[in-house]
């Protein structure tokens, strides 16, 4: 028997099809918005775990991968083999050039930002963008939380170093707001301290925070953050 064999041309003509639109919204991060490949970001609660009796967000830092402190006073830390000086602190995308308390000892220092108000901490230690300027060693970028938006709010805190207490709510519809207030147990950290019977280091600070949801997306808020230390006049 035979075989046929039939061939047939085919040419398929371009058509256009028209779908469904698609929108597509990027979101630009409050902080970091340039990642980094070895940046580490803490929640407040594991930064809380971390820190322990301190309530200190530097002592959180103290605990992560290639981070060093030789001491337990002290909550200044180096990274890679720099100075405490070499590290870049920014809140809210503002510097902190003197970010401890208790300058007038070299071997004990507390943060000046409580633990409990910081929403989100991250940290570089090494490899940032350039956009953070010329530090050397690690950057420790923090964000204060926004103030309770259901209720209004309070707590006391009692730590190895200091009280505190903050209270928070909502102003109004759209907007929350937050106070915090901490002060130092001299007495204590001067045990720690040469010249410890003449020694009175004394300090607190104070941090205010405001918000208001302009629009769904957009949210103004401001921070204001003081700090005062009061020496022994001891050199």
């Amino acid at each position: 028997a035979g075989r046929d064999t039939v061939r047939r041309d085919v040419r398929l003509v371009p058509s256009s099809v028209e779908g469904e639109e698609v929108s597509v919204v990027g979101e630009r991060t409050p902080i970091a918005p340039l990642p980094a490949l070895n940046a580490v970001t803490v929640t407040p609660e594991r930064a809380a775990s971390i820190s322990g009796s301190f309530r200190d967000a530097y002592r959180t830092i103290q605990a992560l991968p290639g981070v060093a402190s030789n001491n337990e006073m002290s909550g200044q830390f180096s990274v890679r083999g720099g100075s405490a000086d070499q590290n870049l602190v920014v809140l809210n995308n503002a510097t902190l050039l003197e970010p401890f308390h208790l300058k007038e000892s070299p071997n004990t220092s507390a943060g000046i930002v409580p633990l409990d108000v910081v929403g989100r901490l991250i940290f570089i230690s090494g490899g940032f963008p350039a956009r953070y300027g010329d530090r050397l060693s690690s950057v420790l970028e923090m964000e204060i939380r926004d103030g309770n938006r259901e209720r209004f709010a309070g707590q006391a805190d009692l730590s190895l170093t200091n009280a505190g207490l903050i209270a928070e709510g909502p102003l109004g519809s759209a907007t929350t707001g937050l106070v915090s207030v901490r002060s130092s147990y001299s007495d204590y950290i001067a045990r720690y301290l040469p010249d410890g019977d003449r020694r009175k280091p004394q300090y607190y600070d104070m941090l205010a925070g405001v918000g208001t949801e302009l629009a769904p997306g957009h949210r103004l808020s401001g921070r204001l953050l003081y700090a005062h230390d009061r020496t022994s006049g001891i050199a």
